[in-house]
């Protein structure tokens, strides 16, 4: 188990599915709006994503508190052409947080993904990239304060929006 402590929280590659899941399920319930419906997810991605090292999650004390899924491949990206040229990109996806930590810590999400960023600068990625659904004003914010540029938008009548993103590292 590979881990790294920061006062009181400690990042650690999930082991188990089952809970990575259960925060996946836990944060889309929470952040859903009218106009925006829960996504779904498929509990094979998720073991495939922990199987393969995929998934950092955030610990208090051993409570799980947030997550994501960081990939050095364009795995799942929907559409390639709409993303720039690049040498190595990492791809950011399933970006999680207990809602409840939200209230303790407002700035979990932002961690997980400073986190993310250190990873991909650490393998020498040229570039971190993510999909995201923009009615989830918070999280597109967050995205937007560290330096993610939207680049381009698709809409489905079956899915949410989908908003592409990245930054240069």
């Amino acid at each position: 188990m590979n881990s790294t402590t920061n006062n009181k929280f400690n990042w650690v590659i999930a082991t188990d599915y089952s809970i990575v899941h259960a925060l996946l399920l836990e944060s889309d319930q929470y952040n859903a709006t009218p106009n925006s419906k829960i996504p779904y997810r498929a509990i094979e991605t998720t073991i495939k994503h922990v199987k393969e090292g995929r998934v950092h999650i955030l610990l208090s004390e051993n409570e799980l508190v947030g997550m994501f899924t960081l990939n050095i491949a364009s795995i799942g990206i929907r559409d390639k052409a709409l993303y720039p040229q690049a040498i190595k990109p990492a791809y950011l996806s399933r970006l999680a947080v207990y809602p409840k930590w939200l209230e303790k810590e407002p700035f979990i999400g932002m961690q997980c993904v400073r986190k993310a960023i250190s990873i991909a600068k650490n393998v020498n990625c040229d570039c971190i990239r993510s999909e995201i659904n923009p009615d989830i004003l918070g999280v597109k914010r967050m995205l937007g304060m560290l330096d993610f540029k939207v680049l381009g938008e698709k809409t489905a009548k079956k899915h949410n929006p989908i908003q592409y993103l990245q930054k240069k590292l």
